[in-house]
């Protein structure tokens, strides 16, 4: 059966604003505000418990560095996340880019974010946002991953992408990715697919 993975220990929290910083299911330590950025220390005492940080003040930028990594850090994969792929040659990107559409409503959320009926290069997702948002991670976190991990990707265009975006995504990708990987690309997901979830987004 499966293991959980232990989450004891001391994480490493920065945020732009912040105050008071409080959580339930662990300890706050050594809490630091300068120029308006705070860090601290969230410690973690059981794998039994559900982690809530709570601040006093609006924040932004927040970061939450997993024990063992240094605060700062530039590294976006996981020493755990490397070693588990590491018998593989190729990382599939499709449900991190929420490629698949599910239905009309879903659809119409993700459109509303574009100006027109294309999705523009300076429409992608940011590259210091959120993964959760509905056109998932960027195209910049995917090359990083690839050139971190030392994997060739499997890169999937959105179906109403614009001419522009997949000309500026693959001019990235191009100067960016490590010169001994690749990226494949797919449009959109298994277009000959009718299962559902599939036929709605080809």
């Amino acid at each position: 059966g499966s293991v959980l993975p232990n989450i004891t220990g001391t994480y490493l929290l920065d945020c732009d604003g912040g105050g008071t910083v409080t959580a339930s299911g662990a300890s706050v330590s050594n809490v630091q505000t300068v120029d308006g950025h705070t860090t601290a220390d969230v410690i973690i005492s059981s794998n039994e418990v559900d982690l809530d940080i709570n601040f006093s003040t609006a924040v932004s930028n927040v970061t939450l560095l997993r024990p063992g990594y240094a605060r700062g850090t530039t590294q976006l994969t996981t020493d755990e996340f490397q070693d588990f792929i590491s018998p593989f040659s190729c990382i599939r990107f499709m449900n991190l880019q929420n490629t698949n559409w599910a239905d009309g409503a879903e659809a119409s959320v993700r459109m509303s974010y574009l100006a027109g009926s294309e999705r523009q290069w300076s429409e992608r997702p940011s590259a210091s946002g959120s993964w959760n948002r509905d056109w998932g991670i960027s195209v910049e976190a995917i090359v990083q991953i690839c050139n971190e991990c030392s994997k060739d990707g499997w890169f999937c265009f959105s179906h109403i992408d614009s001419t522009d975006f997949v000309q500026n995504c693959l001019a990235y990708i191009d100067e960016n990715l490590n010169a001994d990987l690749h990226m494949y690309i797919e449009w959109s997901n298994e277009t000959w697919n009718y299962a559902y979830g599939f036929y709605q987004s080809g």
